[in-house]
């Protein structure tokens, strides 16, 4: 047998034996949560008061408002996770969905129709960008509400196929379950064309984060008397989690489980990361793409000498000897699970895989970190499949559509959101302080550039582009820049003559 043959059959052992030991678990974290239905401010088993009164704010909308039974017809993206079970529910979720978040998805639901007197009616499509251009440009009406990935929509935003949001009635884009940041990256010529919150899971779920394995890092600061691995928290909460400091704590780690003098992804490394992890760099260095002009358009906002200071310590942190790439996020929490990664760069998402949910050691989630001490706060990057909100042009009863949204972007806010983060970090955002504190930093701190929402359009893919050097080790980053930064700069000009 060859030593390929032999870590791929160790590697299928390995997995049969976790999902073996997580259906002997009845008692599960998982499953504890999943049966949880402790108040987050209720006391604790010592009778302390694990978590302070937690104020929602309300929505403003009219207690009397009454549609009379009307459909409100939303076309919406399925959220595909293999590893889910339940992958389509985000916005809605049937009746007799398992789990706690889609039952609250279901409450949702259930509420705002009996609130409102109006019948949601949510088709979730395979093929949203072909139904989206055939419900946009056939004018028939069919459905009024349109719920599109980021990189689908974001071409629509010129063209009059959508509704200036800003004009709706029953909608208060200022409100906290809708992202202000996003808003104001997105408007074109003072209008908002599509927007993003709580009216979904999505945003949450695309948020890119650094998950840490407790455990394993305690028993490898013990067993090689490298204690930096322990440090994390207090580097969280002081301020000093950057990414120098990321690369610094993860570049030594390694264990070789199997003793065969080669690392490989059995042993134990200190990064896991994906193809999305570089992009967490843009809005998490604070890096800026485009910015206002003061005229309602885009200009060039690009600092040359952090960007490319910046990309060679991406460069560096993500093609470090300790870091082990997959492509399908499923893989790397397969990794992360059976204790083979001290940090992995995923998706938020990546936290309702089974595996991850299961895993016997504790685990945390941390925002991924600064470009350097002097950075303001952390900011959370969320990558373009984010699901926005848009109304047709020829869309009517738009008191009626607005309210429907910001009735569901407002519970969202208050229960699905807490109900989320509860069950992605296993119950402990309910009962310890710490954990609340960076999960409400890591969703309340997203933040995004018009570049980025505009990357396919008006930026060029300009971003994603130079995140694919990053990744591959190239390093050849100014002439790309320029060229790119050249195309960009006839692109805005273009647009504007048209």
């Amino acid at each position: 047998m060859t030593m390929k043959q032999f870590k791929t059959i160790l590697t299928a052992l390995l997995i049969l034996a976790l999902l073996l030991s997580f259906a002997a678990c009845s008692g599960s974290s998982a499953e504890q949560n999943e049966n949880d239905t402790t108040d987050a401010t209720t006391s604790a088993s010592d009778g302390t008061t694990a978590i302070p009164d937690v104020s929602y704010e309300e929505d403003d909308l009219p207690d009397d408002l009454n549609f009379g039974g009307r459909t409100v017809s939303i076309l919406s993206s399925v959220h595909l996770m293999p590893y889910l079970e339940a992958a389509a529910y985000d916005i809605t979720a049937d009746e007799s969905a398992a789990g706690t978040v889609n039952q609250e998805l279901f409450n949702r639901k259930k509420y705002v129709e009996e609130r409102l007197g109006v019948k949601i009616v949510n088709k979730v499509s395979l093929k949203i960008d072909e139904e989206k251009n055939s419900l946009l440009f056939s004018g028939t009406g069919k459905h009024q509400i349109l719920a599109s990935p980021l990189n689908i929509i974001s071409k629509n935003a010129i063209g009059n196929a959508l509704l200036d949001l800003k004009t709706v009635e029953n909608l208060d884009l200022d409100k906290p379950w809708w992202s202000r940041d996003f808003n104001e990256k997105a408007e074109m010529k003072d209008k908002l064309y599509f927007t993003t919150g709580d009216a979904a899971l999505s945003l949450m779920r695309n948020m890119s984060i650094v998950f840490y394995n407790e455990d394993l890092a305690a028993s490898y600061a013990e067993s090689s008397g490298n204690d930096s691995v322990t440090r994390v928290y207090d580097l969280v909460k002081t301020g000093k989690w950057t990414i120098d400091e990321l690369h610094t704590i993860v570049a030594d780690v390694y264990d070789d489980l199997y003793n065969n003098n080669s690392r490989d992804k059995l042993d134990v490394n200190g990064l896991g990361i994906t193809n999305n992890s570089v992009n967490s760099i843009w809005t998490s260095l604070d890096l800026s793409i485009l910015k206002s002009d003061g005229n309602g358009w885009y200009d060039l906002g690009i600092e040359e000498e952090k960007l490319f200071d910046a990309l060679s310590k991406a460069t560096d942190l993500f093609n470090t000897q300790s870091a082990i790439r997959e492509s399908d996020p499923a893989n790397t929490a397969i990794h992360f699970a059976a204790d083979h990664l001290m940090f992995t760069v995923s998706d938020l998402s990546s936290a309702e895989n089974v595996l991850v949910q299961n895993m016997s050691s504790e685990y945390g989630i941390i925002p991924f970190p600064k470009y350097d001490e002097s950075q303001a706060d952390y900011y959370t990057f969320a990558n373009d499949e984010l699901i926005t909100f848009a109304i047709p042009a020829y869309t009517e009863d738009l008191d009626m559509v607005g309210a429907v949204l910001e009735a569901l972007a407002s519970y969202g806010y208050r229960n699905n959101r807490p109900e989320y983060l509860s069950y992605v970090t296993r119950g402990k955002y309910d009962t310890d302080p710490d954990t609340r504190a960076i999960m409400d930093g890591i969703v309340n701190n997203y933040r995004t550039d018009s570049g980025l929402i505009y990357n396919r359009t008006l930026a060029c893919d300009y971003a994603y582009t130079l995140s694919d050097m990053v990744r591959r080790y190239n390093r050849s980053i100014e002439g790309v820049h320029k060229q790119k930064s050249e195309e960009i700069l006839k692109m805005l000009s273009l647009y504007v003559k048209n």
